[in-house]
């Protein structure tokens, strides 16, 4: 299930795979997915299930098939550390896609080489990327004139339910002048953002988009 929101006159399609759908431009806006996370902490000892890291391809893929796109940006942290199998794994991934542009907007993550980057994608942008208005970025910047879209944080917000529950969940959040994307990679944590400073926020609660 979707949700509309419109930010700059573009309406974005808000997703429950943590992603979204600028069918305009026919981009697919995406952030954080660590790759190769799971394998690193595998290595220092830290047991995690591999299928957590097969886990984030299989979700792409469905994503991926379920819309009509030319580009999937992902607005940094794409590979999670240092270089691991899963980058190996990445590359033949985005081979099945032959008729789609893979952009990635480097994040503080993204340190096993440009050179490796421009082998297997067909853009990298080193800071920011600017479409039609609206700045793409991996953390939150300004520019004036546009509205920005940024990932980085890993927004999250606190529900309140009955019996005093309190659920922390990943969201889609925006303010006056910037919005920030869910992180899409599994094992990413969440940092619970101050609602009093946001326009809207939008939690995903499993296959749902639910405005708060």
């Amino acid at each position: 299930m979707a949700i509309i929101h419109e930010v700059h006159g573009h309406e974005l399609r808000l997703l429950a795979s943590r992603a979204i759908y600028w069918a305009e431009q026919r981009i697919l806006l995406l952030s954080d997915i660590h790759l190769g996370k799971v394998e690193h902490f595998r290595k220092w000892g830290i047991a995690l299930p591999r299928r957590a890291a097969l886990d984030n391809y299989a979700r792409l893929e469905d994503l991926i098939h379920s819309v009509d796109i030319e580009r999937v940006m992902i607005l940094g942290d794409l590979f999670h550390s240092d270089l691991n199998q899963d980058w190996y794994r990445f590359a033949e991934f985005i081979q099945i896609f032959s008729d789609v542009s893979f952009e990635l907007v480097l994040g503080n993550h993204d340190i096993i080489g440009m050179d490796r980057f421009r082998s297997v994608l067909q853009q990298v942008h080193e800071d920011h990327v600017v479409i039609d208005g609206l700045l793409l970025s991996h953390e939150p910047m300004q520019m004036d004139g546009c509205y920005n879209l940024s990932g980085h944080i890993h927004p999250g917000a606190v529900v309140h339910g009955r019996g005093k529950q309190r659920l922390r969940l990943p969201c889609f959040y925006f303010a006056e002048r910037y919005g920030v994307l869910p992180a899409f990679g599994a094992f990413t944590g969440l940092h619970v953002l101050d609602p009093k400073a946001a326009e809207a926020i939008y939690v995903i609660a499993e296959d749902e988009v639910i405005a708060l």
